[in-house]
């Protein structure tokens, strides 16, 4: 946990926010990473940093720190279609591919916006 002198005010929290969608629209998923991973120091286990994070490390050719945060991310139960899709695509490209089919498997099952069934 950071200390009281590092915690972000809403402000710090969304300029970061920006400064890392910024990186990964400007096709800099590397630089992107870097931004998530301070905002996952500074705030550990905030779900949105965690995803974000595990997008910009998918992006940037980091599978295996993809994965990682895709598995803290799991420990939120932030488990939608959109997690699900990212993992399968993570683990396809770590040659986990029994796992990838899996994870797509679910993807088909998972529930639509609103909580509706494919």
């Amino acid at each position: 946990m950071a200390s009281p002198a590092t915690r972000l005010d809403a402000e710090q929290r969304d300029a970061l926010l920006v400064l890392g969608h910024l990186m990964l629209s400007l096709d800099r998923p590397d630089r992107a990473a870097i931004v998530y991973r301070a905002l996952d120091v500074l705030e550990p286990g905030h779900a949105p940093h965690l995803r974000a994070l595990a997008v910009a490390c998918a992006r940037a050719d980091l599978p295996a720190e993809a994965l990682a945060a895709l598995e803290r991310l799991a420990l939120t139960g932030a488990l939608d279609g959109d997690f699900l899709a990212l993992r399968a695509r993570v683990l396809g490209t770590l040659g986990r591919h029994d796992e990838a089919l899996a994870a797509m498997r679910a993807v088909l099952g998972a529930p639509l916006p609103g909580g509706r069934r494919p």
